[in-house]
């Protein structure tokens, strides 16, 4: 498994600029091949769980597919990733202008050149629409998206070992250090013009030790809840 998301570009945009210069051929056939491994489950999008959208892809399975792995991974991070959340949140003028926006200050366009670089984002938002885009999935983005409470921004482990405490009592054993980012995002209405700017003003941090008896515990109740979730679906 292997996890996929761009670089945050000039510190703005959550997956970089989007350049969305494929041919809408190939950004069909890596959509098709993303469509197929989300119904055979073997890809997870997590919605405010370490970024806006998390794509996790099972390697083993696009392996297996007639797909260029190297492209594949390309338009995912670069032009699905953002045309997916902009579709999610009803943002599809904003798709539109601010490639185009980007690409016309570095390029002189002709008429012909810009009525085709619309129409294929154009093109490109309806195949999101049609293979991609589930109510479920839908819903799953305006859970987290108009949620008041924080969001998981980073998640980290370590091992350890305690040879000794402050009262010199020989201990030596192994434990696991645990690590959780917690973030709150601004107001909607501070950044409603810009939904994909990346506006963290609070980030909360929790720190425990724990065995793998505290794991085991932890496991039994996130499985419960998994299973309650699971029952009523």
């Amino acid at each position: 498994m292997y996890e996929i998301w761009g670089d945050a570009i000039m510190s703005k945009f959550e997956y970089g600029i989007p350049k969305l210069n494929s041919t809408v051929q190939k950004f069909e056939k890596v959509v098709q091949a993303a469509g197929q491994l989300l119904n055979q489950d073997k890809i997870k999008v997590l919605f405010g769980f370490e970024s806006n959208i998390n794509i996790i892809v099972d390697e083993t399975a696009l392996e297996k597919l007639d797909i260029d792995k190297k492209q594949f991974n390309k338009i995912l991070n670069s032009e699905i990733m953002f045309l997916l959340e902009c579709v999610l949140d009803d943002a599809e003028e904003f798709a539109l202008s601010v490639p185009f926006t980007i690409r016309e200050n570095k390029e002189k366009l002709s008429k012909i050149e810009k009525d085709k670089f619309e129409n294929d984002i154009r093109s490109k938002i309806n195949i999101i629409k049609e293979i991609l885009v589930k109510d479920e999935l839908k819903r799953r983005y305006l859970i987290k998206k108009y949620s008041k409470l924080s969001k998981i921004n980073q998640l980290s482990w370590e091992i350890n070992k305690k040879l000794f405490n402050s009262r010199n009592n020989d201990i030596n054993f192994n434990y696991a250090t645990v690590n959780i980012k917690l973030t709150k995002e601004l107001e909607e209405e501070v950044i409603h013009l810009f939904p994909f700017l990346k506006s963290e003003y609070k980030i909360d941090e929790i720190h425990f030790d724990c065995d793998v008896y505290d794991i085991n515990k932890l496991i039994e109740f996130f499985q419960e809840i998994k299973q309650k979730l699971e029952k009523i679906k």
